[in-house]
């Protein structure tokens, strides 16, 4: 695909929607040619609809340059009336794989900002050379048919709309458009792994592993993924129960050394409910389903595991692993708000409560002063770990246990969804 011209932004239009259909999008940019070419495109498509966009950048604070290239995004929005935000990254130990602990942040950071913005959507500017990349990158990992199935289109919040197109076509259609775009250093620094992965290439294209072989195997693993994740939704749904955000099994069900069906099906349970960004491994997903076919409770990964008396295996989030979650509440009008990931709060505070700070925290202990839990058939520890309105020390709503009608709590993405998009 040439992308010139107007036939390039009538294709990005027609494929992705670009449209007020679904809330504003988002635009994630660095700078760099990818997410410049992602940004023009979106406005062009945005003009056209009538669609807003909104675009955010973080701020690393990696490279001394990394502040002024921000800015430079920010002229550049400025210059087309695009609102345009600046998210700073300062929580980094030192420690640890730089390059996965900048990824995990800059979602993090640009999650909470489409939170808080009404963002329904963020696009991001990953492209098919990306794809290749990560194919790669996993295969020398010994990832099996998911991890070859290499990033999906679309992961809830974020879509990323250019993965069929390659990074040279983009940096084409900014020279077309007149638009700079900087280079990040750290694309050559061999200390990471995809830019070795990425050196790689030209000799892996001698043996005839081009770009277009590599994507048409992801395109096959992708199949074949799909077809796994049809087994396992149809095992969900004769086997598994979800209540609120719990899941109870058929414990008989779970033969974990037979098939690939049931271990996708509890991994992806644990990930739901622990909102992790990986699968337990499956060694650890099989004790944890052994010891509770002993009839023995335990924990993995955040989830606790607790065999029922009706045969049945209840999974459920762990309390410790909430305990210190905690957001804040705008202090007047209405509220909407994610909890732990994957719970959506929504309520208004009365005027009583706008006197202090109030915050969404586990209900913890306090499930004692709902008079009515039992009525939501949940556990208590279940409730325990469940999303509650506070004001300091005092309970305001507890919306699973049945406290104050003026709160909801919903989760944003059932499991059987999750299922067939993981």
């Amino acid at each position: 695909m040439q992308l010139s011209g107007q036939a390039a932004v009538d294709a990005f239009c027609d494929a992705h929607a670009v449209h007020s259909q679904n809330g504003l999008i988002g635009i994630a940019v660095s700078g760099g040619g990818d997410s410049m070419a992602l940004l023009q495109m979106a406005h062009i498509a945005g003009q056209k609809s009538g669609q807003d966009i909104m675009a955010v950048t973080v701020d690393h604070g990696l490279r001394a340059e990394a502040a002024q290239e921000a800015e430079t995004v920010g002229q550049f929005c400025k210059s087309r009336n695009i609102s345009h935000t600046i998210l700073n990254w300062e929580n980094w130990s030192g420690q640890g794989n730089l390059q996965a602990a900048a990824r995990n942040a800059r979602y993090d950071l640009i999650t909470n900002w489409a939170n808080a913005h009404g963002v329904a959507r963020v696009l991001l500017g990953h492209t098919a050379d990306d794809q290749a990349e990560t194919f790669l990158m996993r295969l020398a990992r010994g990832s099996g048919v998911d991890g070859l199935a290499g990033m999906s289109p679309d992961t809830g919040l974020f879509h990323r709309p250019l993965l069929n197109t390659s990074r040279q076509e983009l940096r084409d259609f900014l020279q077309d458009q007149n638009i700079d775009w900087v280079d990040d250093p750290s694309n050559d620094d061999t200390q990471f792994d995809r830019v070795k992965a990425r050196q790689m290439r030209a000799q892996l294209e001698t043996l005839g592993l081009t770009q277009t072989r590599i994507l048409q195997t992801v395109s096959h693993m992708k199949k074949a993924k799909t077809a796994l994740s049809m087994a396992a939704h149809d095992f969900a749904q004769n086997h598994v129960t979800q209540d609120f955000g719990d899941l109870i099994f058929d414990l008989p069900a779970l033969r974990l050394h037979h098939s690939d069906t049931e271990p996708r099906v509890m991994a992806a349970a644990v990930q739901w409910i622990s909102n992790a960004d990986y699968r337990p491994r499956l060694e650890a997903l099989q004790d944890a389903v052994a010891t509770a076919q002993q009839g023995k409770a335990r924990t993995l990964g955040g989830v606790l595991f607790s065999p029922q008396r009706d045969g049945t295996l209840r999974l459920s989030r762990e309390f410790n692993a909430v305990a210190e979650e905690k957001i804040e509440c705008n202090p007047i009008g209405a509220q909407f708000m994610i909890w732990d990931g994957r719970w959506r709060i929504s309520g208004v505070l009365a005027s009583q409560d706008t006197q202090g700070i109030a915050h969404i925290a586990p209900l913890a202990e306090a499930v004692s002063q709902c008079p009515n839990w039992r009525d939501s058939g949940l556990p208590r520890k279940s409730l325990m770990a469940s999303p509650a309105v506070w004001q300091g020390e005092t309970l305001i709503a507890a919306p699973l246990a049945g406290l104050n009608p003026n709160w909801t709590a919903q989760i944003a993405t059932d499991f059987n969804s999750f299922l067939l998009s993981h």
